[in-house]
């Protein structure tokens, strides 16, 4: 399978659940990009960056709900702070997690080291560039594969990544 990717989005793993009718073949499905993670249970609904055991983030562009937008490597602890409802310090606070709904932003040292965006917690949507489209999660399997490209590869799975 060849790679198609859009507005130089790195590498995703794209973890599938199959259903009925499901063209994947009935079993959990990675698809491999770089840096990150889109996880399906119905459809895709939650991104985790980076992939688990990595460390460097995916090349995606966030719009929050307020309509701002920002490079996720760029993303600012203090934005981080302004929309958390509930944050976590780690190791004597040098690490803090910035939850928002089931959402979260990790920091450590003021730079952004991770993050987990999930469908309706609350709405982010997601680009592979700044310039859009930008996607609301869950983003269903075909409309996936427009925005962000066909996988390097599908590969089966047998378990979900817990993320940072």
């Amino acid at each position: 399978m060849k790679s198609v990717l859009a507005g130089g989005f790195g590498m995703i793993v794209v973890m599938v659940f199959s259903s009925c009718g499901d063209a994947l073949s009935g079993q959990d499905i990675v698809a491999m990009y770089d840096n990150g993670c889109f996880w399906r249970d119905s459809n895709f609904s939650e991104f985790i960056t980076p992939v688990p055991g990595g460390d460097t983030l995916a090349d995606v562009h966030i719009e929050l709900p307020d309509g701002r937008t920002f490079a996720l490597r760029e993303f600012p602890e203090d934005v981080a702070i302004e929309i958390a409802d509930n944050t976590i310090q780690t190791n004597g606070g040098r690490i803090r997690y910035y939850y928002d709904g089931d959402s979260y932003f990790v920091f450590r040292e003021g730079r952004l080291i991770g993050a987990k965006l999930v469908r309706g917690s609350p709405q982010y949507r997601i680009s592979p560039s700044e310039e859009g489209p930008y996607v609301e999660l869950p983003i269903e399997h075909d409309r996936l594969v427009e925005v962000f490209g066909e996988p390097h590869e599908w590969q089966p799975l047998g378990r979900r990544p817990h993320g940072i």
